[in-house]
């Protein structure tokens, strides 16, 4: 086991078979960490750390055990990832030669757990993501979903759409209508808005957030039938990817409180 300097992420102190780095070096493994990475390149360490030689960047932490060897050159490794990372036979190799080929594909999960190709996404964006949707809950669940039928390799916006409410309905419903089990996110957002001093935010208004659920509620055309020719008849892929986006804040600021009933 390896102790630490005070800088290092507390999750990442206890790593097994690493040794401590220092200065820059630590910053390089807790972004690491916070981008969920399972594969780094050599672009990857140039990007983090500009100053210096990505070789040498590599070596350095491949010397205190934080990386390890790959078969594609030029991609290695990462020891700090999450427990509950994929690690079934050949994940890595995979997701090594994806990376360094710099493929718009990467290796993910569907929400059963099934290995498959995944359209990549930003990583400061995906670790916000994973972040709410490998919690234990109904609107997870949702959010699971809803980004693989989003950005898995036969994308759904439909689908991946409607889950992104359902998982918003999932996580508000408790906190606005707690009486009304059957509550829409159309009916919760009518509450906030019909008595906004009911409720208070960490930051901002109740009516910014109000506006942010109105705008997944009211954009899913899909949702029921229309007679105006002016609206589009279906979800469309931006769509729906924005609505997985804004689903995944909207879970968080209500699984966190950050939006609550004035006590």
């Amino acid at each position: 086991m390896s102790t630490m300097t005070a800088d290092l992420l507390p999750d990442l102190v206890d790593t097994p078979d690493t040794r401590p780095v220092r200065g820059p070096l630590v910053g390089v493994v807790n972004t690491l960490r916070e981008q969920d990475r399972v594969i780094v390149t050599l672009g990857d360490l140039a990007e983090l750390l500009p100053g210096r030689a990505p070789q040498s960047t590599a070596r350095a932490l491949r010397e205190a055990g934080w990386l390890f060897g790959m078969r594609t050159r030029g991609v290695w490794g990462f020891s700090g990832v999450r427990l509950g990372a994929p690690r079934a036979p050949g994940y890595l190799e995979l997701e090594s030669v994806l990376a360094r080929s710099g493929s718009a594909w990467s290796v993910g999960e569907d929400p059963e757990g099934r290995l498959g190709l995944t359209r990549r996404v930003d990583e400061t964006v995906s670790a916000a993501a994973a972040e709410e949707m490998n919690r234990r809950s109904n609107a997870s669940s949702y959010l699971q979903s809803a980004w693989h039928h989003a950005y898995g390799r036969n994308p759904n916006p439909s689908t991946a759409y409607h889950d992104a409410v359902r998982a918003v309905e999932a996580v508000a419903r408790p906190v606005v209508a707690p009486k009304d089990p059957k509550a829409t996110l159309g009916k919760i957002i009518y509450d906030l808005d019909v008595k906004p001093e009911k409720w208070e935010t960490v930051i901002g208004d109740v009516d910014t957030v109000r506006k942010m659920m109105a705008t997944i509620w009211k954009s899913q055309f899909d949702r029921r039938g229309t007679d105006d020719p002016a609206k589009p008849l279906m979800v469309s892929q931006p769509e729906a990817e924005a609505a997985v986006h804004m689903g995944v804040t909207l879970v968080q600021l209500f699984r966190t409180e950050a939006i609550r009933r004035v006590s």
